[in-house]
This record gives C-alpha cells, structure tokens and sequence, in this order.
C-alpha cells in the first residue's frame, strides 16, 4: 500500500525532524566553538579585525552601516573564514556520513551480530501471505532469531533492505495461538510499511553523533589543552571557560536523547493502530503485548496503558500533543539560532546585505510547515483545544530554544516575558486560524493557499522574534526615547494615553506592507475556502464605514504639527471605536470572519478619511495620518477578536453571490492599493528621538574588544621602547643619543597610524601621551634641542600612560564582571 503523499506527517515524522534539528543545532555549535579557538589566537584576530574596521559588535545600537568598514572587516576577516567554515561544514559532513555509513551497514551487521538464519518454507508462505493482507509492494527479507524464546519480533533495516527477524518462541505460538502470532507479525509489517527507514536513520545518526560530536567535545572539556600546540599536558585550570555554554549543550544533548526515545515510541504506537485497522480488533494481541521490560524513561516502547489507548482510538495519535510541538519548535528554533550564529562567525548575517530578511524568511518557512502540520493532523479530529494548545506548546518551544541558546545575553525580566507572551499569544491564534481553515480544505490549491497564508501570517506575525530577541533593548534604545518624544506633544493624561496607545503599535510595525497582506488573507482565505460570503457583515462594514469617514473628517485638523498628531491619534481611537461596534453586529449576524470583514471595510473607509481631514495641498500633516495602514488593519483585527469573544456568534450560513468574486476582489485591490499609495507627511511632527550617547557599558566593552584587538599590545609597545631606551643608556653609563630617540620615534609614529580608541576620553589621553613621546624624541634628536624640555616631554608622557594603562584594566574589569 502507497503512502499518500497529501497526508500530513505523522508523528513519528515530525519527531524524527526535531531529533535531526537538534542534532544538527549540537554539532554546529561544537564545531563552531572548535573553529573559534583553533587555531589559537582565532578569538584574539577577530577583535583585532573589529578595531581596525571600526566595527563593535558590542555595542548594543545598530552596527554602522558604512559600507566601507564593513569591507575593510571582511578583508580583514578573510584568512580566518575558511577554517571556521571548514569547521562548520566538516563537522556536520562528519555527522551525516558516519550516520550514513552506519545506517547502510546495519542489516547485514544486525544479521551477522546475532546470529540470525533464514526463515524455512512453511513459515515463509504463512508470513507471505500475511504481507499480501497488509499491501506491501514488495516482500520483506524474512530470517529467523533460533536463540530467542520470546514470542516476538523486530522490523529493522535501510531503504534498500527491509528484514523482519522472527523471534523462535513467535514461530512456535504460530501453531498454539495463531491470532496472536498474526497481530505480531502484523506489527512488524506495519513498521516496514511506515517508520523502518526513519527509525534506523535515528538510531545511526545518534550513535554518529555520540561518536563524533558529543565525546570528542567531553573529552576537550576534560582536557582543553586538546586545542592546543601542547594536547597532552593537561591543566586543570578552566580560566574563561564559560560553563554556561557547556551546560547548554549537555542540555541540548539531552534533549536530543529525549527526542531519539520520542521517535522509538511513537512508532510502536502507530504501528499498533495499523494493527487495529488491519484486524479490526482493538486488543488484537492479548497479554502478549510486543515489549520489553525496561525503565519506564528508558523504554524505546510505550508503557501498556499507553498502548491500548492508542489500539483502542487510532486516530488519536492524527492529534498533535503538546510536548510533541513543543520539543519540535524548540529543535527548529534552536537549530536555526546556530545556523544564524555561525553565519554571523563568517561576517555574512548582518542589516545591509539582506541577511536578515532571508533567514526571518527561512524562520517563517520552518515554523509555517509545523503550523500547517498541526492544522492539517487537528482537523482529522478536531476538538476543543486541538490547535490552541500546540499554539501555545510553540510558544514555550521558542522560549526553551531562547534559553538555550549559548549567545543568549537576556535575563529573565518584565520586558523579556512580555516579548515572549506576545510570541505565544501570536502562535495559538496563528494556529487556531489555520486549524479553522483546514477544516474546510477540499482541494490541492486549496491546500496550496493554506500555506501560503500560514507561512505569511508566520513571517508578519512571529517570525519578528528571532530577529528582534532583545525586547529589553528596544524598549530602552527605541521605544523609551519616542514616548518621551510623544509625552512632549500631550496636553493632558488623556492625551498621554491615547498618544501610547495608537503611535507606539504604529512605530512597531515598521514591515506594515507584509503585515496588511497577511491580515488580509486571514478573512479573505475562510471566504474562498467555504465560497460563503456574509454579505451581511459587508452592509454593515459599508454602512459604519461612511459614519467613521463623515465624523474624522468633521473632525478635522490642528494648527500645528504636535497638535496634528494628537488629533490622528484621536481619529484612530474613532476608527477602532466605529470598528468595535461594526464587529460586534456582524459578528452577531454572521461569524468571526464577517466580524473582521466589517471592521476591516470600515478601516478602508476611515483612512481616506483621515487623508481628507489631514491634507494640505499634496501632503497631509503627521506621519501616521499619511500612513493609516500601518496601524488600522490590526485595529480591525482587535476590534474582531474583541467582538467573537463577547458577542454570541450567529449559525447561519451563506452561499456567495454571482457577484461575490468580483466584491472580493474589488475589496482586496483597493486594501493592496492603500499600502503602496498614499500621500506624503510633510512639517510633521518628529516620532522617535534622536540618537543617544552610548551608554557606560557600551563603552566599556568596546574599549575592551580595543585592548584584546591590539590596543593593549601597541600601548605596551611605546612603554617598552621608552623603558628599554632609558635602561640601555643607564646600563652603558651614558646619555641618551639621538639615535636611541630615532627608534623611539619609529615605534611611536607606529603607535600613532594603529585605529583610535573608541571612547573620547581615553583616545585624548592617547593621543596626548603619543604626541608628548614624539614631542620629546624630537627634542632630543634636534642638535640644538633642550634636554630639560625632552625630560619633561617624557615624564608627562610617562603620567599618561600610567593612568590610561589603569583605565583600559579598569574597563576590561567591568566588562568581565558584567
């Protein structure tokens, strides 16, 4: 029998998936560590090439975007990206062929292992012809194990040679229970038909990584100096090694065990329900119940109980559980965050090439096929809570990949949760919306569309997370700085609140074009898939619609920018207000997709509302009256869900019109129009405020990634020169010449051409100290130079350099205790 290619994966699959992902995320972590470290001085180059670029990743604003510094650091970077990328690509090359060599060679090993022989005839034919029951395309290799009393089996193999060994006490109970004997057989048929492939490719591929990934890295924790010249002379002492990140990956090892056990339990229990369906009996093997006795958390098979419940309702396990997309989410996150990390290790991830869309695109891609296969598996039996609670298991996944991250800086504070709730907020709801639209997918387009929008609603609504993770950092560096801004232009405490509440969601959603297309599917997708549109939630949006345009424009303007942008502020709290209420009756009349349909016409109409009321000539007077569509298709979504959640929705169902697809398509081309048109903003009322210094610890760590670039090393270079000068003259009893001076300068005026400090502070000292050096050995090279001058030079430059040296430690010390 034919797998049908259309069916959502199982959860063996999908288990299988996050056991790779996780796999994969350990190695590229490891690697990238060995990459880091060797050969030595690798860590050391890199600040070196951050120094003489320009470029501080350490600084918590955005890196420059001058492209030329960013060139002069690839430069610079160029002779160390071919050995971290052939660390990288080694490692998981080194992964996968170990794994493949294992997979490809396990029958015959397993055969030769355990002494296995050919099946004889008679059981030959009687297994055959239970093969001919299950549709099999091709028969399995059969052999028998002679020193196994037990009445059992085992299905193993590769995609090219399938074998079922049968246990001797199986082949005996063939004549004394033969019931029992074809409900075991059967269970190791349904293997072969489904998971042998996936279950030998997890076992190889653990025992690859154990091999190659996991025990060479424990070894290099035992023994660190095995990334050095000197590999056999231990030191037990750890320095800087950051057990954080050890304790991570050991975490992550873990969890791939889990997932590994995951993927060998889950097979058995839908083999157990192709067993049911075959025979129709839903206790078909009676108390021999194909398992072994091992630890409950050990077990590579489900306890009993789990097993009959699965026999006794197979299409429980089409369900998807909540630790089941949570390890999942977890898995793909986390695998995708090292392959950012290792990216960023060869210079490519960052803001002016594009990198960033791309893999927010990669994320959205990874995270769309787990909603799609959550709304897919859920609608085979759908129930309460089928699509919330794997929504919310993505959520928690996320977090967990968070945490587990080893670059992961943020600590758990009111600003990070609030990120991560939104997160988990966005996930149920992107799952539940796909949930209800699975249920009414008839068709392979149909399908087709599905994903599109999935993966769209995944990109707008949280693919934003992993990009932007630090929400601390953009409360302080962003959104703190514009609402001070926007508290300037207020009034009143009323003003204050309706400023918050309208242009703080407008600034957040910067990707405003991608967000409405997205927003616009999420009605537009239930219309097309039941081909029922609530023609009445259209009159009703129509209606509310002109009431929202005649009352904004009636409201009118202001006199000055600030004022303008307090009264946008106030036709937005209108919009949302008119949306509400059309939601509500719509939704009474309808459902929730007529909700959003009216709230989201009634938005139509008030932003060219807004245009009428704010224009001047060609341009309008505030940025989010020039630019409405920033905010007002989420308002029409709040207003939607706000409105299902307290107003009973209506049963009734409508059929669409002859004239319903050209509606529909006048609707979503003039939503389309508004994003890419609009007027421009001019006089306008600035929103953010301006770029602030940086801050103490900003500076604090640049200043070390200074020293560690070479800063330190070219500062040590002049006090050596100048101390070796005076020691040589003492030791030989004489004067300092003008030939000892010259090589001073020369070290100097080296000094001199290495990049500046990043503070302005210390780089004055700097450049203080530099030019009283070469003030006094150009004193004393002169023929006609004063000598107490030249010492005076020197002892000033010599005061200089005490205290910067003291500064850049004192620096370096903060930023290894922070």
């Amino acid at each position: 029998m034919a797998t049908d290619p259309t069916r959502p994966p199982s959860g063996t699959t999908l288990r299988f998936a996050a056991f790779i992902a996780l796999a994969v995320a350990v190695t590229l972590q490891t690697f990238g560590f060995y990459g880091s470290v060797w050969p030595a001085g690798q860590t050391l180059d890199d600040a070196t090439c951050q120094v003489r670029s320009g470029i501080y990743f350490v600084a918590s604003d955005a890196v420059t975007p001058d492209e030329n510094r960013w060139s002069t650091y690839r430069e610079c970077m160029s002779g160390l990206l071919l050995p971290r990328l052939g660390w990288v690509v080694g490692g998981l090359l080194l992964l996968f062929l170990v794994a493949a060599t294992i997979y490809l060679a396990w029958p015959a090993w397993r055969i030769r292992r355990s002494g296995l022989v050919p099946v004889d005839d008679q059981l030959r034919k009687a297994l055959e012809a239970l093969v001919a029951e299950t549709g099999l395309r091709a028969v399995p290799e059969f052999v028998l194990d002679p020193r196994s009393v037990r009445a059992g089996g085992v299905a193993f193999g590769n995609h090219r040679r399938k074998v079922v060994c049968v246990d001797a006490g199986l082949a005996l109970l063939r004549v004394r229970d033969p019931a029992a004997f074809r409900a075991i057989v059967l269970h190791e048929l349904a293997h072969v038909r489904s998971d042998v492939t996936t279950t030998y490719a997890t076992l190889a591929t653990w025992r690859a990584f154990l091999a190659v990934i996991l025990a060479p890295y424990l070894l290099t924790l035992a023994d660190p100096m095995l990334l050095s010249s000197t590999p056999w002379v231990i030191r037990w002492d750890y320095g800087n090694l950051q057990w954080a990140i050890t304790v991570r990956l050991l975490v992550t090892a873990v969890l791939a065990y889990l997932a590994r056990l995951a993927v060998l339990r889950s097979r058995e229990n839908h083999a157990d329900a192709q067993v049911v369906r075959w025979t129709g009996v839903t206790d078909p093997y009676g108390d021999l119940v194909p398992s072994r006795r091992v630890r409950r958390w050990l077990a590579i098979h489900p306890a009993k109980a789990a097993r009959r419940a699965a026999m006794a309702d197979p299409d429980s396990l089409a369900r998807p559980g909540f630790w089941e997309v949570a390890a999942a989410a977890l898995a793909l996150h986390l695998a995708w965050r090292h392959t950012v990390g290792a990216l960023s290790d060869l210079t490519w991830y960052h803001a002016d090439n594009g990198s960033y869309t791309m893999l927010r695109v990669v994320w959205a891609a990874l995270f769309g096929t787990l909603v799609l296969t959550i709304a897919l598996r859920g609608a085979t039996r759908p129930r309460r809570g089928v699509f919330a609670v794997p929504g919310l298991a993505i959520g928690v996944g996320v977090v967990l990949g968070d945490l587990l991250d080893p670059r992961y800086q943020g600590m758990l504070n009111p600003l990070t949760t609030v990120g991560w709730l939104r997160l988990t907020a966005a996930a149920v709801l992107v799952c539940c919306w796909a949930g209800y639209c699975a249920q009414r997918v008839r068709t392979g387009w149909h399908r087709a569309l599905l994903a599109a929008a999935v993966a769209l609603l995944c990109y707008s609504t949280m693919a934003w997370h992993p990009v932007d993770m630090s929400v601390s950092g953009l409360w302080q560096e962003f959104l703190r700085p514009a609402i001070g801004v926007l508290h300037g232009y207020s009034s009143s405490a009323l003003d204050r609140v309706v400023l918050d509440g309208m242009v703080v969601p407008f600034l957040l959603n910067p990707g405003y074009p991608v967000t409405t297309i997205a927003l616009l599917l999420v009605w537009l997708v239930p219309v097309v898939l039941t081909r029922a549109l609530p023609s009445p939630a259209v009159w009703i949006g129509a209606a509310s619609g002109l009431v929202a345009l005649v009352v904004l424009v009636v409201m009118g303007t202001a006199d000055s920018p600030e004022a303008a942008l307090v009264r946008t502020a106030w036709g937005l709290v209108v919009t949302l207000a008119v949306q509400l209420v059309a939601a509500a009756v719509a939704a009474r009349r309808t459902n929730w997709v007529g909700a959003l349909l009216a709230a989201w016409l009634v938005g139509l109409f008030a932003m060219v509302g807004i245009w009428f009321a704010h224009h001047h000539g060609a341009a309008v007077d505030s940025v989010p009256a020039a630019r409405p569509v920033q905010l007002v298709p989420g308002l029409a979504l709040v207003a939607a869900l706000l409105a299902a959640a307290v107003v009973k929705p209506g049963h009734r169902t409508w059929e669409a019109g002859p004239r319903a697809g050209a509606l529909l398509a006048v609707i979503a081309t003039v939503s389309v129009a508004f994003v890419w048109w609009g007027p421009s903003a001019a006089a306008s009322a600035p929103l953010i405020a301006p770029p602030s210094a940086r801050s103490g610890e900003d500076r604090d760590r640049m200043v070390t990634t200074w020293v560690y670039g070479g800063g330190w090393t070219t500062v040590r270079s002049v006090v050596v020169a100048a101390g070796t000068m005076f020691k040589t003259a003492q030791e030989q009893h004489r004067d300092v010449t003008a030939e000892d001076c010259g090589r001073l300068l020369t070290v100097v005026r080296a000094a001199g051409g290495f990049p500046p400090l990043p503070d302005e502070g210390l780089r004055a000292t700097w450049t203080n100290v530099l030019a009283d050096e070469e003030n006094a050995a150009l004193e004393c090279m002169s023929p006609t130079g004063d000598g107490s001058r030249a010492a005076e030079y020197f002892q000033r430059a010599a005061d200089g350099v005490q205290s910067l040296m003291a500064s850049l430690d004192e620096a370096r010390q903060r930023t290894v205790g922070s």
